[in-house]
């Protein structure tokens, strides 16, 4: 894919108009070299990133824009570790880090890697896939993040800031166009209202139309349109007190995923009962096959919107950090199951299925964070979210028929805290605890019947506390040359398996799986050369899954996916 970009800035100053005190924090100048130091917030401090004990991978607006990034899957161009899966819709896409991921038709399941933007954890399944827009920079911690970022980093993080309010009026646009008809159009503003208030705005337009021909209606399919607006207000009376206002509204439509035919089994005559002669008509089965015969087409629509609001106070010299955040998500789907053109099933289009889905999310953090600089430093804090998920689904027909209705609660609370002392000059001791609670619940009802299985409604609940902690040691072996290793377990809660699979009041979905632990152990380098011209980063890992939450296909259930807990994994 060839790309063209094209961008357009320009700053101005208006007659004697104020500027804000502060944006977003720039890269800090190495002392000796002049040489800029990348500066992340992994530890939920400002740090350099060569003094970090975790494996990152920064990712800068410039780089992203290098790739033609402007969607979360582009992240897997510029972070190895890092695949990204797109299902159907947004709901089912999966984030694998290190190998590692969940993949879950369920409402009730949570992601292994979770996706923060501003400081907000996403909590509900789709919202982590909105455009990348505005993009100060994303962080890609690899490894358990539990202690610090909650029962949904058991595998990873991924940090998306954005950019702040500026000090000065500027503007930009950006225009990005490839060779497969690919259109992105955004454009921003920001600068100062008064002398202690600043405000920024951008908004983005995406346009693709696919790079699969769906024959039968002679259209392209597999594409994206996306709409983004987001605004941010920042205001700082003085240099003890600052808040920022965010708001956003996202609406994503997309006609994925197709699946093209790469190979025809010898002897296989027809799909789903259609004739091949009709359902691969004009269609060459093979690795350049770019074709598909379906009905109806896949599509899916959603709409998000939210905001935050995040304060820090200064208490002497520690900083009180608290940000709330509000969030809904809803979309539409609606997909070919048999994936063939014509009828079948005893239906005119074959096996077709959709629903909606509907979540809100409320979330609270609240922690102190101490100065930086001294032998002992440490942030403490609480944390509170409440999710809620609905969804129904209709699959009609006399055949694999399913009409049901679900939802799911959540409730969080935690209590966490991580130091470092440095115990002698170039030493430190790392240490870090999280209590975590969780109470969780379901409602689902089937309409129809299945097999002999009777409609029916049930529910249920549970609740479960748990610790998790990192622990490690942190030793400078030279001027720019740090060594460390740590011990950490990330955690992921329970949850209720709502899918279609879910046909009496006596299946598995109607007990919990049990939570996935991870147990994990890293040593690394991080090291400067040539006047910090050179870095050298290593780590190595080592990590130790129990009771690892994964599809499994159910025998007693006429061959069904299940979510279970399927075992050990390293």
């Amino acid at each position: 894919m060839r790309i063209v970009s094209i961008l357009m800035a320009g700053t101005a100053i208006a007659m004697a108009a104020p500027a804000i005190a502060q944006e977003t924090a720039p890269a800090m100048q190495g002392a000796e070299s002049g040489e800029a130091a990348i500066i992340v917030t992994a530890q939920k401090r400002e740090q350099n990133i060569q003094d970090v004990p975790v494996a990152i991978t920064v990712v800068s607006a410039d780089q992203l824009a290098s790739v033609g990034g402007s969607q979360l899957q582009d992240l897997t161009k510029v972070s190895s570790s890092l695949t990204i899966t797109q299902g159907g819709d947004l709901n089912n896409n999966v984030i694998v880090m290190r190998g590692v991921g969940t993949s879950a038709f369920s409402v009730g399941i949570e992601q292994s890697v979770l996706v923060m933007v501003d400081g907000v954890a996403n909590g509900l399944p789709g919202q982590g896939f909105n455009d990348l827009d505005d993009i100060e920079r994303v962080e890609v911690l690899r490894g358990p993040q539990s202690t610090l970022f909650g029962k949904s980093a058991s595998a990873g993080v991924i940090s998306i800031t954005t950019k702040a309010p500026s000090k000065t009026f500027t503007g930009s646009a950006e225009v990005l166009v490839t060779d497969d008809d690919e259109q992105r159009y955004s454009a921003s503003i920001s600068g100062p209202i008064t002398s202690t208030l600043g405000f920024r705005i951008n908004g983005s337009v995406g346009r693709f139309d696919g790079n699969v021909r769906e024959l039968q209606s002679d259209t392209m399919v597999n594409g994206r349109d996306s709409e983004n607006i987001r605004a941010k207000l920042h205001f700082e009376p003085s240099s003890d007190f600052d808040a920022t206002l965010i708001g956003y509204y996202n609406k994503t439509r997309t006609d994925c995923c197709s699946f093209v035919t790469i190979e025809r089994t010898p002897g296989v005559t027809s799909s789903f009962g259609t004739p091949s002669s009709v359902s691969l008509a004009g269609i060459t089965p093979g690795k350049d096959n770019f074709a598909v015969r379906i009905d109806p087409f896949q599509t899916a629509d959603s709409e998000s919107y939210g905001g935050s609001l995040a304060m820090n106070v200064a208490l002497g010299s520690h900083t009180l950090t608290q940000i709330f955040a509000m969030a809904h998500y809803n979309s539409q789907d609606l997909s070919d199951f048999d994936g063939a053109f014509g009828p079948g099933f005893g239906q005119p289009n074959g096996l077709t299925q959709g629903g909606d889905f509907k979540g809100d999310t409320l979330s609270h953090e609240l922690r102190l964070t101490s100065p930086s600089g001294n032998p002992l430093q440490y942030v403490v804090g609480t944390y509170y979210s409440r999710n809620n998920n609905q969804r129904t689904f209709v699959r009609p027909g006399p055949i694999a028929n399913a009409n049901w209705a679900g939802r799911t609660t959540s409730e969080t609370v935690a209590v966490f805290g991580q130091a470092d002392w440095e115990i002698m000059q170039g030493t430190k001791l790392i240490a870090g605890l999280r209590w975590n609670n969780e109470d969780i619940s379901f409602r689902y009802q089937r309409f129809n019947s299945n097999g002999g299985n009777p409609p029916f409604a049930t529910g249920g609940s549970t609740s479960d506390s748990v610790i998790t902690g990192k622990f490690g040691i942190q030793q400078d072996l030279a001027d720019d040359v740090m060594a460390f290793a740590t011990y950490s377990r990330g955690y992921k809660g329970q949850g209720y398996d709502l899918t279609s699979s879910f046909v009496r009041p006596t299946h598995p979905a109607s007990r919990p799986i049990q939570p996935e632990t991870a147990d994990a152990y890293e040593i690394g380098l991080r090291s400067s050369f040539l006047d910090r011209r050179v870095t050298l980063n290593l780590t190595g890992f080592w990590t130790d899954y129990s009771n690892f939450q994964s599809q499994t296909l159910e025998p007693g259930l006429g061959g069904s996916f299940i979510l279970a807990n399927v075992g050990s994994l390293r």
